[in-house]
């Protein structure tokens, strides 16, 4: 159980965390690729600093967040080296057109057909959007991933994977009829 001074401790490393978030950000930002993966990885120095088990161990809160801010850095770019955020569109659609509609007859050209035509209108739709969406999208519905799961794989925390899928379906939905073609297509899969 964490000491009676640990709570007021904790705070204080939170208030320092707030007060440097400019810097933290921004030393983030230096070491990833884009902005938003930065504010990512700053918020998981807010949830380190909460999970803190000894916070009156630390005697220099900015150096600490700062070092934090580098091995979460760190993590994150090991984790995007393993495990690359773009899935290529064309190695989707033959995968899909085989297994998109198991309850429909058999070899029915005129459906896939239809099919292949929705999903290159859908490929042409998430081809628009980063290479990030693209992939949260295509391994939320096509693969079954979990949020988690997804965040795990491009190295950013839940609430962004839920952003990522928000904003695909909303680009996909952009035009009335793409968003019934978004909906019958995905239901498919």
């Amino acid at each position: 159980m964490p000491s009676s001074t640990a709570l007021p401790v904790r705070q204080h490393l939170l208030r320092a965390a707030i007060t440097h978030a400019g810097e933290l950000t921004r030393f983030l930002a230096s070491q990833v690729a884009d902005v938003s993966e930065a504010q990512d990885l700053m918020q998981e120095v807010y949830v380190a600093v909460l999970k803190l088990k000894f916070p009156e161990a630390i005697r220099s809160p900015k150096a600490y967040l700062f070092t934090i801010a580098a091995n979460l850095a760190h993590v994150h770019r090991l984790r995007r080296a393993a495990a690359p955020a773009h899935v290529p569109w064309d190695e989707v659609l033959p995968e899909v057109l085989h297994t998109a509609h198991p309850s429909s007859e058999a070899n029915v050209p005129e459906s896939e057909a239809l099919l292949a035509e929705r999903l290159e209108h859908l490929g042409r739709r998430l081809s628009e959007l980063s290479p990030r969406v693209q992939a949260a999208v295509l391994w939320h519905h096509r693969d079954g991933y979990t949020c988690e799961e997804i965040g795990e794989r491009l190295s950013v925390v839940r609430n962004r994977v839920k952003k990522y899928l928000g904003k695909g379906l909303a680009h996909c939905r952009a035009e009335s009829a793409v968003g019934a073609v978004w909906e019958e297509t995905l239901g498919a899969l």
